[in-house]
C-alpha cells in the first residue's frame, strides 16, 4: 500500500461552519449490487467518520463533525432503487469468501476492524484487548533468576504508548518475544500495520516493504514492535531474540510499535520471556553445633578416623584410631571434608579454637593436591577468612595436626562462598 501522503499529505475536509445542523437532505445514489463495490462504498462514506479527515482548529472541532457523521453512517439503509429496504448480506456471509477490512479503530477500550460494512472486534473472544487485559505490569511483578532463570510476562498497551518490560536487564540476559497481536497506526499513515511490520488489510496481515527514515528504527518496517534495550532499538516482532549487549547493567526495556507515538491508534497484546544470564553468589553456612553438615573424616591423610563430631559443640580433634580426644604423646587431627559439584570458590570462612598448647605440624584448608588457604594455629579461639578464587572445586577439607596429644581443636563453623547456584 502506497504512504505518498507522507511526502505530499492528502488535503483535509473544511470545517462546516454549523457542526449540526438542525435540517438534514437525503442523498440517493445508485451502487452497483456487488458485495465489493458495496463494501468499497461503506469504507469510503465511514472516512466521515474519522477525525483525522478533517480540517484542524484550535477547538478540535474535528472531533465534533466526525461524532456527526458517525450516526449517520450507523442510522444509513440499504433500499432497491424503488426504495425497498434490503437485506445486506452478513459479515460472516462476506467473509466466508472475502475476507475484508476497510479499516480499524480503537472503541470502548476494544480493537475493532470496518469489515465488510459493519464494525466488529478484534482479538479475543470477549472483544476485550487483544488477547487479555493484563495493561502494564508495575511494583512486585515476579523476577527471574540469576544463573540463566527465566520469568514470562503478558501485557497490553495502546499504539501511542510504550510498554515497560517489569525487569531491568544487564549483559548476557535474553529476551524473547514469544507472540504479540494485535495493529496500529501512525498519526500520519493511510494504512494499519501488524506486529512484524506487514500492512493490514483485506483482513489479514500482507507483505510490506515501507520503512521510514523518521521512525525510531528507520531500517525496520513501519509499525513493527521494537524494543529499546540501554538507548539502542532492536527489531523485536514474534520469534525475535534480543541478547543484551556487554557494558549495559540494570536498564529499563521499553517496547513499542515502529513510528512516531504521538497521535497514533490501535493496540497490542505482548508476551515476553526474559532470562537472567548473570552469575549469581552463594553464601553457604555450615553451624557444626547444630549438626555435621554432611562433612566427614578424611581418613586418607591420617590413616585412621582423623576427627570425631559433638553434637552441641562441633567436629573435635582426636587421636587418629582412637574415636574421641585423648592423651597418649601421639599426633592429633582434626581432618574433615565435605564434597561438591565443580564449584568457583570465592571465599572460605572457618570458627574454629585451639584450647591447650601444643606444637602445630599444620592448619590450612586444600582440595586435591593443592593448597587454598593456610590458618592459624595460635592458642585461642579464632575466626578466618581466607579470600582465593578457584573454579571448578569439587572437594574441600580442613586439616589440622598436633605434634602431641595435648592440643584440643573445635571447628564450629565454616562458611563457603562462591558463584553460581548454591552447591550444597
Amino acid at each position: 500500500m502506497s504512504n505518498q501522503n507522507r511526502r505530499n499529505p492528502p488535503a483535509k475536509w473544511v470545517i462546516p461552519d454549523v457542526i449540526n445542523p438542525p435540517e438534514h437532505l437525503c442523498f440517493q445514489i445508485s451502487v452497483p449490487n456487488n458485495k465489493y463495490h458495496i463494501a468499497a462504498l461503506r469504507g469510503a462514506l465511514y472516512n466521515l467518520t474519522s477525525a483525522r479527515f478533517w480540517g484542524d482548529d484550535i477547538a478540535h472541532s474535528a472531533i465534533q463533525v466526525a461524532s456527526v457523521w458517525e450516526k449517520l453512517f450507523d442510522a444509513a439503509k440499504f433500499t432497491d432503487c424503488d426504495g425497498t429496504i434490503v437485506t445486506v448480506p452478513s459479515i460472516e456471509e462476506w467473509e466466508s469468501d472475502m475476507d475484508i477490512c476497510e479499516a480499524l479503530r480503537w472503541h470502548n477500550g476494544r480493537l475493532q476492524g470496518f469489515c465488510c460494512g459493519e464494525w466488529s472486534d478484534i482479538g479475543s473472544d470477549d472483544g476485550s484487548a487483544p488477547n487479555g487485559g493484563a495493561g502494564q505490569p508495575s511494583g512486585g511483578a515476579p523476577q527471574p533468576p540469576s544463573n540463566g532463570g527465566c520469568q514470562q510476562y503478558t501485557g497490553d498497551f495502546a499504539a501511542n504508548s510504550q510498554w515497560l518490560l517489569p525487569y531491568y536487564v544487564s549483559a548476557g540476559d535474553a529476551l524473547t518475544n514469544n507472540g504479540a497481536s494485535g495493529a496500529g497506526q501512525g498519526s500520519t499513515d493511510i494504512s494499519w500495520y501488524c506486529v512484524d511490520g506487514k500492512a493490514f488489510a483485506l483482513g489479514a496481515c500482507v507483505a510490506s516493504t515501507y520503512t521510514n527514515a523518521g521512525n525510531p528504527l528507520p531500517s525496520a518496517l513501519q509499525g513493527k514492535l521494537i524494543a529499546n534495550v540501554g538507548g539502542t532499538w532492536y527489531p523485536f516482532a514474534p520469534g525475535d531474540v534480543i541478547t543484551v549487549a556487554g557494558g549495559i547493567s540494570h536498564q529499563p526495556v521499553y517496547i513499542q510499535a515502529n513510528f512516531p507515538l504521538s497521535g497514533a491508534s490501535g493496540s497490542y497484546h505482548i508476551d515476553v520471556t526474559a532470562c537472567n544470564n548473570a552469575v549469581g553468589v552463594f553464601s553457604h553456612q555450615f553451624d557444626f553445633v547444630t549438626g555435621d553438615g554432611g562433612w566427614f573424616p578424611d581418613t586418607a591423610l591420617c590413616g585412621g578416623l582423623c576427627a570425631t563430631y559433638t553434637p552441641g559443640v562441633g567436629w573435635q580433634s582426636v587421636i587418629p584410631g582412637s574415636g574421641s580426644p585423648g592423651s597418649c604423646l601421639v599426633d592429633k587431627f582434626l581432618v574433615v571434608a565435605v564434597a561438591m559439584p565443580a564449584t568457583t570458590i570465592t571465599s572460605v570462612r572457618v570458627v574454629y579454637n585451639l584450647s591447650t598448647t601444643s606444637p602445630t605440624s599444620g592448619a590450612q584448608l586444600d582440595y586435591p593436591s593443592n593448597l587454598y588457604g593456610t590458618l592459624s594455629a595460635a592458642l585461642g579461639a579464632h575466626d578466618q577468612t581466607i579470600t582465593n578464587t578457584v573454579a571448578g572445586m569439587t572437594y574441600l577439607r580442613l586439616a589440622i595436626s598436633t605434634n602431641s596429644g595435648s592440643g584440643d581443636w573445635t571447628c564450629s563453623k565454616i562458611i563457603i562462598s562462591g558463584l553460581g547456584v548454591d552447591p550444597f
